[in-house]
């Protein structure tokens, strides 16, 4: 009776084989079904040729004018019980001839219509090539398993919804795609309100696609990976962003007189970067993005005058992120903040005046949160006044730079970007760029993580 109950909902599925481009064999889905049991859980089977591939779930079903449409990834992993598992969101290897086979239990899902419609479902089971792997993947701190690693086609994928889910926020890195390759892009600034002196407008160019954190990282992440938290504010800290954080801490733990000159190619042991890395078993190069590639990230799409979500700069009138003590203080925007000292009572701040809980504000339009203010976020470069010439690539050579520029010492200083907490409004935007000592340690400097694309 069972097997005859599965058979009726017998639904007709479809294979979306994804585009690989540049590359020689890409990977295909076939002979896809789709089945439900009595208890109405979800049997989907596949084959898989040109192996290994990064395999994705859409759920279709059939609309009165005939047209198939998604019932949405919320409706299909919104909620943690009923996310599919199985050969999916995951690298996946074997021969052509392999059963693949996904398990969905849409009556814990967020779906309302948890009965599978006889011939008015289908699966669409997508591969994508390991070189053009998906816009989001995530990367767990704490799994216990070798599989640390998963992959998800938008934001609505993600099993329990990125704002809902604490785990993103705290056991989980979750990376957005961003699309650079062969992105060429203005950089600095021309005449945008409270303009510096160092944000030279000139062409940067970007050959690749690379992953960035969507959220700082947070003081339960940084515990996770490096065993302590150096953060001042710890009041409902955990989702806060981790502060109190040096580039020396996050990178290269010896002193800037080591560098050879010229900034390490990869973390150094030590390093919460190099931590990272290690428990990825060195599949994952993370590490700080370049300034080119924070700036592009932070712009998503938008030029000068607009802050990332595509609204016009108006200093004192809206800014997308936290700065000024949330104004606190009742002071606007227009006093002078040093950006160095917080006030004597800074270590009883909480949330709602000093750094937020990552992901507070609006994304800007790359999905990315908290671009704009928060902490100011590290950069892998040394700094230089004027890096027209670099043209987007990242300043890691002090032959590179002009010490007399900032009055020598210049390769300890390393790019910090987007302005903090404690800035005023002017010094949040996209252009914004400050330099500090490598082993300067405040509790408005964090960072956010950058990798490059493609499945691990």
């Amino acid at each position: 009776m069972k097997e005859q109950f599965a058979k009726t909902l017998l639904s007709v599925c479809v294979a979306a084989p994804a585009l690989a481009f540049g590359a020689a064999i890409v990977p295909s889905v076939s002979d896809v079904t789709m089945s439900q049991a009595q208890d109405r859980t979800v049997t989907i089977t596949y084959k898989l040729a040109n192996a290994p591939a990064v395999v994705t779930l859409d759920i279709q079903t059939n609309t009165t004018d005939g047209a198939w449409v998604s019932i949405g990834g919320e409706n299909i992993s919104g909620v943690l019980s009923g996310v599919p598992t199985g050969d999916v969101w995951k690298v996946v290897e074997g021969e052509a001839d392999t059963v693949h086979t996904i398990t969905w239990r849409p009556d814990r899902s967020a779906w309302v219509d948890s009965r599978v419609p006889a011939n008015g479902a289908r699966a669409v089971v997508t591969a994508w090539a390991t070189n053009a792997a998906p816009d989001y993947m995530v990367f767990d701190l704490a799994a216990i398993s070798s599989q640390r690693i998963s992959y998800y086609p938008a934001e609505e994928f993600l099993p329990g919804g990125l704002l809902t889910n604490p785990d993103y926020r705290t056991t989980r890195l979750v990376m957005r795609k961003i699309p650079a390759n062969g992105a060429v892009f203005t950089m600095g600034s021309v005449a945008e309100p409270s303009k510096q002196n160092n944000e030279t407008i000139h062409t940067a160019r970007l050959n690749n696609d690379y992953y960035m954190g969507v959220f700082e990282v947070t003081q339960a992440q940084w515990t996770l990976v490096k065993g302590e938290n150096p953060s001042k504010f710890t009041t409902e800290g955990a989702m806060r962003p981790v502060e109190c954080v040096s580039y020396q801490m996050i990178r290269t733990v010896f002193q800037s007189e080591d560098y050879a000159n010229q900034v390490p190619e990869n973390p150094c042991e030590g390093s919460f970067m190099a931590a990272l890395r290690t428990l990825s078993g060195g599949m994952i190069d993370f590490d700080l993005p370049g300034e080119a590639e924070w700036e592009y990230a932070c712009r998503a799409g938008n030029g000068e005058g607009y802050w990332g979500d595509g609204a016009v700069i108006e200093i004192d009138k809206y800014v997308p992120g936290r700065y000024l003590y949330n104004q606190e203080d009742g002071k606007n925007t227009t006093i002078s903040m040093n950006g160095e000292t917080p006030p004597a009572n800074s270590a009883s701040l909480t949330p709602a005046n000093a750094t937020a809980i990552v992901g507070s504000y609006n994304k800007n339009n790359f999905g990315l949160y908290d671009m704009h203010g928060n902490v100011a976020e590290w950069c892998i470069d040394m700094y230089k006044a004027d890096i027209s010439s670099a043209e987007g690539k990242p300043i890691m050579k002090s032959s590179d730079i002009d010490d007399s520029a900032t009055g020598g010492g210049t390769r300890r200083r390393h790019i910090i970007r987007g302005g903090s907490w404690t800035d005023k409004s002017g010094g949040t935007r996209s252009a914004y760029r400050h330099n500090v000592i490598y082993n300067k340690n405040l509790a408005m400097y964090g960072f956010r993580v950058k990798c490059t694309t493609g499945a691990k």
